[in-house]
């Protein structure tokens, strides 16, 4: 059994947000991640902003960033963000962050993060 989201996704190395399916194995193995084509059967939808990073990543980090930038880039650019990525075929956990301003590429004050897996 795969789990599938779909969602605009920030991988390692580029700091541009695509329209991305992410593909996870039953036990959180990150699988693919594949730029949006077409809709696919049992995919959850996210609006907002997904992160992929390693399960060493606390919830409390992303949310620390959010809480006191604006810059998403400040985030993904982070250390300790860099440190967490993962490769496919690893573990992973995702977040996803609400209510995003992809104008400017920013946060607001009603961005939320949130544990997906």
């Amino acid at each position: 059994m795969v789990i599938r989201f779909l969602a605009r996704v920030v991988q390692y190395g580029n700091n541009k947000p695509h329209l991305a399916v992410v593909t996870l194995s039953a036990d959180k193995e990150l699988l693919s991640v594949s730029p949006f084509i077409s809709e696919t059967d049992h995919t959850t939808y996210y609006d907002g902003l997904l992160l992929i990073t390693s399960p060493l990543l606390d919830v409390s980090v992303i949310d620390d960033f959010v809480n006191r930038s604006i810059c998403i880039n400040e985030l993904i650019e982070s250390l300790q963000y860099c440190r967490c990525q993962v490769s496919y075929g690893e573990r992973c956990r995702i977040y996803h962050i609400s209510n995003i301003d992809w104008a400017g590429f920013r946060f607001t004050p009603d961005s939320v993060v949130s544990v997906v897996v």
